[in-house]
């Protein structure tokens, strides 16, 4: 630089220099694009754009930011902005988070909009949001032309002439190019929201705090913000010559909710153990206005699917870092949902659990209500005093479906029940579980497993049968033998339990195994409960059935 200083070049010199680079730039107009900082920058956001999709928001994160490093123009460094926000929302940040992104993308460029199917409907109506709040702020200045008046008071713009004005910009432009390629020294300016953060440049405190410009060398180096109440955010920049630029985001950090854990399986009617990090939550949790560490000694818990919240767990539980919660019969079934846990001191500091699956049932109707079964109107169903019961006064088959459609084939089935009343003939007809590949009464198959009163067991394959108007014929007896390991007669409890692994079926009375077979005609998909009927009157009650999923 001292060189250029201290040394007088002629007026030729630098006017053939700015001839040799505008002969270059005319010459290779591919090799100028190329190295063209704003292309770079565009490149990185689609990048971006393929790292967010597959939901590595982090990693997309960094690509937007070294897109603002590198971006000149204001719309590229408008669309980074808004790319980034977009990013924040679908990690599933407040839009306090994330709004000073639209804010600085619609500073940069006001025509900048979202199109529809390109944004999630929730990003959409936050970016409207934000950008009514800046209409309404705006105070528009309307700059009139210098005027003045003639002999005949007729207003007219005055005129300038500039006889020299090509000799100096094109002085101008020559002083610029040589700036720029020969003694510019790369500089970084550092923002965070909200700002007065501290910055330390690889892992060396600047004694600045942000906004800041630092003089650095070119090439990747590592910046860290810290600002009390957030967690501290760190990002590796890769600093090009000139003025690079880096605004980085604080967030309240997370706390780990480390059960349910990932890919487990929670049943309705069942207690879930939720834990968590309550130390960690205690120290990110902030007040808005102060920004100062608050002791956290309560939170709210919450079920959520798909990024949409179910209900509510509970609120204002000890932050003790660990909540029994009963799951509720109503809870819908399914996958992927999450717990998420808020502090109701500081809205913003919240987190999502790992994603578990909602999957089987503890059915012990306690509360009096079959929740989710089906009964058929040819026998009377009714929960009460504990137990499911059904009955019936002619010889039709009775049966109830719960109403869920399990996909997988690894799966054990239980239900405890008894017969209460049979006046009648027929003691062989059997209380059962129906695995049944539909939830239809008038046309379902499968494959039911069961006990009579007289002891005999057996396993059924069900053809298209109608439950409502049963055809002629019966089903095909697949197993069939008598057990002393039946508990014989009236109002005596049996528990009958069905287990599957792809197409191999077991049949256990009182937890004896009593026979295993391979069915491959049907593959089930729905859980039924059913009994037979003696000529005059048949009652039969359920004292539970519990379904698990096997790992």
């Amino acid at each position: 630089m001292k060189l250029f200083v201290t040394q007088r070049k002629p007026l030729a010199l630098l006017l053939l220099f700015a001839f040799i680079v505008w002969m270059n730039a005319a010459t290779f107009p591919v090799l100028a694009q190329e190295q063209n900082p704003d292309a770079q920058a565009l490149k990185l956001i689609e990048a971006s754009e393929g790292l967010y999709q597959q939901e590595l928001y982090e990693e997309a994160l960094n690509k937007l930011n070294e897109s603002l490093g590198l971006a000149q123009g204001k719309e590229i460094k408008a669309l980074a902005n808004l790319e980034m926000a977009y990013v924040k929302f679908l990690q599933g940040k407040r839009t306090l988070i994330f709004r000073f992104q639209i804010e600085e993308a619609l500073r940069l460029n006001p025509a900048i909009n979202v199109q529809e199917g390109n944004y999630k409907p929730g990003f959409l109506e936050a970016f409207q949001a934000v950008k009514s709040d800046l209409l309404k702020a705006e105070k528009p200045v309307v700059e009139k032309p210098a005027l003045e008046k003639t002999g005949s008071e007729k207003a007219q713009v005055k005129k300038r002439h500039f006889p020299w004005l090509g000799v100096i910009l094109g002085l101008a432009v020559a002083g610029g190019l040589l700036y720029y390629f020969v003694i510019m020294k790369p500089t970084l300016q550092v923002d965070t929201t909200p700002q007065g953060a501290k910055v330390y440049l690889d892992s060396n405190d600047t004694a600045k705090v942000t906004p800041c410009q630092l003089e650095t060398s070119t090439g990747s180096h590592t910046i860290r913000v810290s600002l009390e109440g957030y967690a501290d955010v760190e990002r590796e920049v890769k600093v090009k010559a000139g003025k690079n630029s880096l605004t980085i985001p604080l967030d309240l950090g997370t706390y780990e909710v480390s059960a349910p854990a990932t890919n487990t399986n929670v049943q309705r009617e069942a207690p879930c153990l939720i834990s968590w990090n309550s130390t960690a939550m205690a120290a990110t949790a902030v007040s808005p206005s102060s920004h100062q560490p608050l002791a956290v000694t309560s939170v709210d818990l919450e079920l959520y699917q798909n990024e949409s919240k179910v209900a509510d767990i509970a609120k204002g539980v000890t932050n003790s870092g660990s909540y029994t919660w009963n799951v509720p019969a109503t809870t819908p079934e399914g996958y992927n949902f999450k717990v998420h846990i808020t502090c109701p001191a500081a809205s913003e500091s919240h987190a999502f659990g790992p994603a578990f699956n909602m999957l089987g049932f503890k059915e012990d109707f306690t509360d009096n209500v079959a929740d989710f079964w089906l009964p058929d109107n040819s026998a009377t169903w009714n929960a009460a005093g504990g137990y499911l019961t059904a009955s019936k006064t002619s010889e039709r088959v009775g049966v109830t479906i719960y109403n869920f459609f399990y996909s997988g084939t690894s799966y054990t089935v239980e239900s405890k029940m008894r017969w209460s009343e049979f006046t009648g003939s027929g003691g062989s007809s059997p209380l059962f579980i129906m695995l049944g590949t539909s939830n239809s009464f008038t046309n379902n198959s499968g494959y039911a497993f069961g006990y009579g009163m007289d002891g005999t067991v057996g396993i059924y394959r069900i053809d298209g049968y109608n439950f409502i108007t049963p055809p002629p014929g019966s089903p095909t007896t697949m197993y069939s033998a008598s057990s002393t390991a039946v508990n014989m007669g009236l109002n005596n409890w049996n528990t009958l339990k069905v287990v599957r692994s792809g197409t191999s079926y077991s049949l256990y009375i009182n937890n004896t195994l009593l026979y295993t077979m391979t069915l491959s005609d049907y593959n089930p998909t729905y859980i039924m409960l059913g009994f037979g009927c003696a000529s005059i009157k048949t009652t039969c009650d359920f004292d539970y059935v519990y379904m698990t999923v096997n790992p």
